[in-house]
């Protein structure tokens, strides 16, 4: 490449070269590592019917960009070829990179067939938009990030491109920045076909930009984006500088955003509900192609005084960060209570203050007993139509869910573990427009909720109140709903009273600890021992992955809910709760109805 200023120069780049053996799958790792590559595994299984494909020259093509144009600058392997990691090459850059989606009616035999130079003009565009990236402190997060960016200027193929590392402050920014120049600066082939001025590493021939940016800018209007490496994201306290980054790369056909962090403090900011929805995607709960997720942390439970699974959080450990270091750092944290949270958060990928998720959801699984959600919801309708039952009705604000979920005695019959469980029917409404730009990413996976089944829209940006109460007139047709138990807080509300008039027994119901706690247990209890049937909605399924409990002096508890910004609901999980507790006070009694067809709502 050296002395060479025209796009053939970033062609050069090799895509041939001995590959590494991929990790063991003996490998000492956490849930969401695991979960991670079993994604990647499945897709290449049946990816193809959603139109995936894995290039692997493109998957190539990074990793030899890396080893033959990169090196490191610190410590002892300073000046040799950055080869990346194995955890760093096959639980991230190979599957972040090699990813496609294949525009319609192409195969990936017919991919295959044209030249990989060709493919990005053939609407062969790279699979990952965004990537979520959680790892513990020293473990090389500004080394490979600097390499991703020099990378996306280089040798993307992508003219005009604009690389931007972002932070909080441009002197965090410049920390990926300094780390991407001095590699340019140490690769004579780079150095050749470029020129570093003012913070800003430029190729001429490709027009292409690698600058810092911190949110402490003058202005971030203007920018176009082909790449986003936003570092240390716990340490933002707003989704200010993504957002802009995000909303600005409508131009670009492949762009990529990255988030890169270890673990925080903040389990109300950005980071820690990017994190969470990672997590979704990760378990199923949300599907989102585009979306790249990969966290190493200890699990729930694990001992993190324990050598032997430090790795978790740190796939490098021994390496980077050295063993020893993390020794000393523990050695500490265990006499000196205070610098447990900072222990627990930069190594061991454990959020400060983080309550434990309320549901193991594992057991929650074992109560949908394998069924199918969409068939079974209408089966187990049409086989209910005439049973009472009570309900509880949680109504969200303007912009948020309604849930009504409606509990029935199973008698057995639902295939849970014998008589005295419950089945839960839910039904989840939600206006079609969103006014809060926080939950745009949620709102992919309501689109697959709505075509199942599982949401209705009301239109518009504010929930229609007069959808909802006239959908549960229905249900009423069907069903002998005793009682329906409702926020006090909206017992005076317009369609409270409208409910009544409607014959609907309208019971108020407290959301504190004196109302929650019994109920809350109840759920628990239930759950746990496989007697309650919920046939695996998937709304209710998510809702209950976000829900915590607080609990008071006492013991007491009752569902916590995320804050007023945070788009991950507990709605339904609530509603189910006050109907369980109507249960409780007087059980619903079976009705003889005859069953008919029915239109599934």
């Amino acid at each position: 490449m050296a002395g060479t200023k025209t796009i053939a120069a970033t062609r050069s780049i090799s895509c041939s070269g001995r590959r590494k053996k991929p990790a063991a799958n003996g490998d000492v790792i956490c849930k969401w590592v695991s979960l991670a590559r079993e994604r990647h595994a499945r897709d290449l299984e049946t990816g193809s019917k959603r139109r995936l494909w894995f290039d692997e020259e493109a998957a190539q093509r990074v990793i030899d960009f890396f080893s033959n144009y990169l090196r490191h600058i610190k410590g002892q392997w300073a000046g040799q070829p950055f080869a990346p990691a194995p955890w760093q090459e096959h639980d991230i850059l190979r599957p972040t990179f090699g990813w496609m989606k294949l525009p319609k009616g192409m195969s990936a035999q017919d991919a295959a067939g044209i030249e990989p130079l060709e493919r990005k003009g053939a609407g062969i565009l790279r699979r990952y938009k965004t990537c979520y990236l959680e790892v513990g402190r020293k473990a090389g997060k500004s080394t490979l990030c600097a390499g991703i960016g020099d990378y996306m200027t280089f040798a993307d193929r992508e003219y005009g491109a604009e690389v931007y590392a972002a932070a909080t402050k441009r002197d965090q920014a410049k920390v990926i920045w300094d780390v991407a120049a001095k590699m340019v600066k140490r690769s004579p082939e780079l150095r050749g076909v470029s020129r570093i001025v003012r913070d800003n590493i430029f190729v001429e021939h490709l027009d292409a930009a690698f600058l810092p940016l911190g949110a402490d800018a003058d202005t971030l209007d203007g920018l176009n984006p082909h790449c986003n490496l936003i570092d240390e994201y716990h340490a933002h306290k707003t989704r200010g500088v993504a957002d802009v980054l995000t909303t600005a790369e409508g131009a670009r056909q492949q762009s990529m955003t990255w988030f890169i962090t270890s673990a925080g403090f903040n389990t109300q900011g950005p980071c820690y509900e990017e994190r969470k929805y990672a997590q979704a995607i990760l378990e199923k709960l949300i599907q989102n192609d585009e979306y790249f997720a990969i966290i190493y942390a200890l699990d729930d439970g694990d001992d993190w005084t324990k050598e032997r699974l430090w790795r978790k959080a740190n796939p490098g450990i021994g390496v980077t960060p050295k063993l020893d270091y993390i020794r000393r750092q523990v050695k500490k944290a265990r006499h000196n209570v205070p610098y447990q949270n900072t222990v627990l958060a930069k190594h061991m990928g454990i959020w400060s203050r983080q309550r434990a998720r309320f549901f193991d959801m594992g057991k929650w699984d074992d109560c949908g007993f394998g069924v199918e959600p969409v068939a079974w919801r209408k089966e187990t309708i049409a086989r209910l139509k005439g049973r009472e039952c009570k309900g509880g009705l949680d109504l969200g604000s303007t912009s948020d869910f309604t849930a009504l979920a409606l509990a029935f005695e199973s008698d057995g019959l639902d295939g849970s573990d014998g008589s005295g469980g419950y089945i839960l029917l839910p039904w989840f409404w939600l206006p079609e427009e969103s006014s809060n730009r926080r939950e745009a990413l949620l709102r992919q996976g309501y689109v697959v909720w709505v075509r199942q089944g599982f949401v209705k829209y009301t239109g518009g940006n504010t929930t229609d109140y007069d959808v909802v109460r006239a959908d549960m007139n229905e249900l009423a047709d069907w069903f002998s709903i005793k009682e329906l138990a409702v926020d006090r807080l909206f017992q005076g509300a317009q369609v409270c009273t409208q409910l009544m008039g409607d014959g609907f027994a309208v019971t108020a119901h407290g959301q504190g600890y004196l109302s929650m706690a019994s109920p809350t247990k109840r759920m628990e209890e239930l759950y746990l021992q496989r007697r309650l049937h919920h046939g695996n909605n998937p709304v209710l399924k998510w809702m209950a992955g976000n829900m915590d409990v607080s609990t008071d002096a006492a013991g007491n508890m009752k569902p916590q809910k995320p804050d007023n910004q945070n788009p991950f609901k507990i709605d339904g999980i609530v509603a189910s709760i006050m109907a369980l507790g109507r249960m409780a006070v007087a059980p619903a009694k079976r009705s003889k109805y005859e069953t008919e067809e029915l239109t599934v709502l």
